[in-house]
């Protein structure tokens, strides 16, 4: 029998994740994972047996138009800053 958890699963969540992500965006929706959410009240609410890990969630939807929004929400819209991926990549070792 496999070792439980498998020693692999983080990976293959990602793996999932990736596959779920490029096929929505290949059928024409949009995906947005996230993992800042209260994993305690969502494994109550959608009641998830114990040995099963909530790794993260997802929203998926179609771009609406931007005029909809409100202008909250409007001021929101715009790209996030991101560390330079210089930072992010090494050739050798951290």
């Amino acid at each position: 029998m496999a070792p439980y958890p498998s020693p692999t699963h983080s990976f293959d969540t990602g793996a999932a994740w990736m596959s779920f992500a490029l096929q929505a965006y290949l059928s024409g929706w949009h995906t947005h994972g996230m993992a800042g959410f209260n994993h305690d009240r969502l494994r109550t609410v959608l009641n998830v047996p114990d040995g099963y890990a909530i790794n993260a969630i997802a929203a998926i939807g179609r771009i609406g138009d931007r005029s909809m929004l409100t202008d909250a929400l409007r001021t929101r819209e715009m790209p996030a800053d991101r560390e330079p991926v210089e930072k992010l990549i090494f050739k050798t070792r951290m």
